[in-house]
């Protein structure tokens, strides 16, 4: 009697490595709770991976049975040895920064009339389950997304908008801050809510913590496709960067 193949283990990341196995270049990040996939990119710090060193990892992730892996969102210059590796090109994104002027009076961007307050280990289901209805399933962060976003750069604020009378979570923010550079690193509102200033709202809140700060430009990006968000950044004072960025995926041969 023929038995269908059984599936491998795959790579089940308890948490993030700061290289992939036997290699020093290349990060491997846990992707979205998926143990066949895989979040392959650049490390945080030093001199970025060449074709060989993404190569060994592809190798290595494969004989622990990961069948796929997609990249961060990267810059055109920094694809390069991704796509020389096999990687091909799943989507653009829109690179928006915003210059924070010394003395520019922040505090006067900020919409007082939607309720912010500092996100606790609490609040992460609440944030999770709006992350997944304001994106689609590729996009959609789980616990330890959200746990690496707030991870990835030296400082955070974790911020999120509670509804007036219920106080329940109705949209959140992750900002990261690394020197004088700042990150708007996740933005996510309820859809029954959407239009009401509530992203205004986190966006001007992390703003005016950045420039606190001494944060010098303010970084944010998002699908070409989201006109709306896209719209949103710039009607806040966001730039668009002329070369935006691009999210790249690989799939293991067979």
């Amino acid at each position: 009697m023929d038995h269908a193949p059984v599936r491998p283990t795959g790579l089940v990341l308890k948490r993030a490595r700061s290289t992939s196995p036997g290699n020093s270049r290349v990060r491997v990040v846990p992707w979205q709770g998926d143990a066949f996939t895989a979040l392959v990119g650049p490390k945080l710090t030093g001199r970025g991976p060449g074709v060989g060193d993404i190569l060994d990892c592809l190798a290595s992730l494969q004989q622990l049975g990961v069948e796929r892996a997609v990249t961060p969102a990267l810059n055109p210059q920094d694809t390069q040895p991704f796509l020389q590796a096999g990687f091909q090109q799943r989507e653009r994104l829109h690179l928006l920064a915003y210059p924070l002027l010394p003395g520019q009076p922040s505090s006067a961007l900020l919409r007082r009339s939607v309720r912010l307050k500092a996100g606790r280990a609490w609040h992460r289901d609440s944030v999770i389950a709006i992350d997944k209805m304001a994106f689609d399933s590729f996009w959609q962060f789980d616990r330890r997304m959200l746990d690496e976003a707030r991870r990835a750069t030296p400082a955070h604020r974790f911020r999120i908008a509670t509804a007036p009378r219920s106080k329940s979570v109705i949209g959140y923010a992750v900002t990261g801050r690394a020197g004088q550079r700042g990150y708007l690193q996740r933005l996510a509102v309820a859809p029954s809510v959407q239009g009401q200033g509530i992203g205004t709202a986190l966006i001007q809140d992390s703003i005016h913590w950045l420039q606190r700060r001494g944060v010098r430009t303010a970084y944010v990006n998002t699908q070409e496709r989201n006109e709306g968000a896209f719209q949103l950044y710039q009607r806040l004072g966001f730039l668009p960067q002329p070369e935006g960025l691009v999210v790249l995926s690989w799939d293991a041969p067979g």
